[in-house]
């Protein structure tokens, strides 16, 4: 069965509140009540709040940006992209749990990588994965994605939550984004839309 569409778009500034609840409900649901990216198991806390999210969208520019998917002018998921000289690090890939296996969290993928290589103008993504989750690493390995072999520890104490049951390791992954056959969403980026927008109040 064909995926759903979703709109992709650059956050707004009031996307913020939509955009962390749906990272919260994704990853750290109450027990019982989440998908399959849910951490609850592995961590304590919120994994993002409205003023972080916000903060994120107003830095959106030339190296940065928090694209959205919409369903019926809804936000049902969202994907950090931060670029260096290191390449385009893609984070805070979510889909609402009521959306998941259906095919967007692919779509929005492919967005990033899109944005990061054709608008910013990387040719690496990096993401990092919690070691302790298998099953979504192998969904990033089967994206192209392979395991550079470097760990870094997981920020026990920071504002993304804290580990239950001792430390956890991040996995560094990365893929070529000239790499021959790489997939490309179809984003429907157009007019006003096709540049980051200057969300500052």
């Amino acid at each position: 069965m064909k995926p759903p569409s979703l709109h992709i778009r650059p956050a707004k500034a009031d996307d913020a509140a939509a955009i962390a609840q749906l990272v919260n409900a994704a990853y750290r649901p109450p027990a019982g009540s989440g998908g399959w990216t849910h951490e609850s198991a592995l961590l304590d806390g919120q994994r993002t709040g409205i003023d972080a999210v916000a903060a994120l969208i107003a830095a959106s520019g030339a190296g940065s940006v928090v694209l959205t998917g919409l369903m019926a002018d809804t936000p049902v998921g969202c994907v950090l992209v931060e670029t260096d000289a290191g390449g385009a690090h893609i984070g805070m890939l979510a889909v609402s749990p009521a959306q998941q296996t259906a095919g967007l969290g692919k779509q929005l993928l492919a967005a990033a990588e899109e944005w990061a290589h054709e608008r910013f103008g990387s040719t690496i993504a990096l993401l990092t994965v919690i070691g302790a989750r298998p099953e979504l690493k192998s969904f990033y390995l089967r994206r192209g994605y392979h395991d550079t072999g470097r760990r870094l520890p997981y920020p026990a104490g920071g504002a993304t939550g804290q580990p239950l049951h001792g430390a956890l390791d991040l996995h560094v992954l990365e893929k070529s984004l000239q790499a021959p056959g790489r997939e490309h969403a179809t984003t429907g980026f157009t007019g006003a839309e096709s540049a980051v927008p200057n969300v500052l109040s």
